[in-house]
């Protein structure tokens, strides 16, 4: 009964021991020349996913997210709609190292990615 009113409240479960994995990012060069971004991330079921953090060269880039407090679960199994995205371009043409990271629910950082670089 606990859990359910946890997920009833949250829309996810708080992870007990979390084990996030490091998600898969990759990028190209569109035909302007701009970095294109592209990721894979599998969270854990409890826990979920509240955020995306991109850093360019070793510095937190972007942030996209959900809002803490608020409620994840837009359906079953369904990612929340901020989150959705799977891309993202980089409007500067100069070389960039590119590395994500995500938050859990309670605020958990996995892992980096590999680097991503442009050639």
């Amino acid at each position: 009964a606990a859990l359910w009113q946890e997920f009833s409240a949250a829309g996810t479960l708080r992870p007990a021991n979390p084990r996030l994995t490091a998600p898969d990012l990759s990028v190209v060069r569109d035909a302007e020349g701009r970095a294109r971004l592209r990721w894979r991330i599998v969270p854990e079921l409890s826990g979920g996913l509240r955020a995306l953090r991109f850093h360019r060269d070793g510095q937190l880039w972007k942030e996209v997210g959900v809002e803490p407090g608020l409620f994840i679960a837009t359906a079953r199994d369904a990612t929340p709609e901020p989150l959705r995205a799977m891309s993202l371009t980089d409007d500067s043409t100069e070389p960039h190292v590119y590395t994500l990271t995500f938050l859990d629910v309670a605020g958990n950082e996995s892992p980096p990615s590999a680097p991503a670089r442009l050639p």
